[in-house]
């Protein structure tokens, strides 16, 4: 299992789009174990506006790949490696809010797709991951969870939760065997050790905190 990974909201309001971009970029790559072979980025609204198109991509490419690739970025084409492709396309569809992207992450018969977006108080959000609405609170800290088999870790999860103290307001689940998607609302952030614990049952993929 990987690390603890925990992801804090950012306020967008004064950055860049590239800038958010990156953030976007950061929070798909977070739900995703492994390393992309295949990057899908759509994007929508005022993204489609940005002048300067190569570093709104470069912007989402710094946030779904490592540091010591930055450097490969700034070429064009882009260079990740041999088997890494890069598609981004502008899409049409209408949307919520002005920044608005679809971030598709692939390897092998591993993938997920995550709709981001910043909300209109300058925050970056989730609103759908697999296809699944993400119903993510604003207010309080939500732990997000992929997951195996959604029964047998709801029993860990509460039962994890009862020993620290920590109240479950509500639980949204996409009810998928094999691919669970869990958005968990709580009453407090859950220390470091508890997201280790998380990270370490066996019918978690990933899991990070929104807050």
């Amino acid at each position: 299992m990987e690390s603890c990974s925990m992801f804090d909201i950012v306020k967008t309001n004064n950055l860049s789009p590239e800038i958010m971009g990156t953030e976007m970029g950061k929070l798909a790559r977070e739900l995703f174990i492994l390393r992309p072979e295949e990057v899908n980025i759509s994007i929508y609204g005022s993204f489609k506006n940005v002048t300067n198109k190569h570093e709104l991509q470069i912007g989402f490419l710094k946030g779904i790949f490592s540091s010591s690739e930055k450097d490969m970025l700034e070429k064009v084409p882009f260079i990740i490696d041999n088997c890494t492709v890069i598609k981004f396309v502008e899409g049409y569809a209408k949307t919520s809010y002005p920044y608005t992207a679809k971030i598709s992450l692939l390897n092998g018969t591993e993938s997920i797709e995550v709709v981001t977006y910043k909300n209109d108080v300058g925050k970056i959000l989730i609103s759908e991951i697999n296809g699944f609405n993400v119903k993510i609170s604003e207010n309080s800290p939500n732990l997000l969870v992929r997951n195996k088999n959604s029964c047998k870790f709801l029993a860990f999860i509460t039962s994890l939760f009862n020993d620290y103290e920590i109240n479950i307001i509500k639980i949204h689940c996409s009810s998928q065997k094999i691919d669970n998607i869990m958005v968990i609302e709580l009453d407090r952030l859950p220390s470091a050790k508890i997201i280790e614990r998380i990270h370490s049952n066996p019918y978690v993929y990933t899991a990070i905190v929104i807050n």
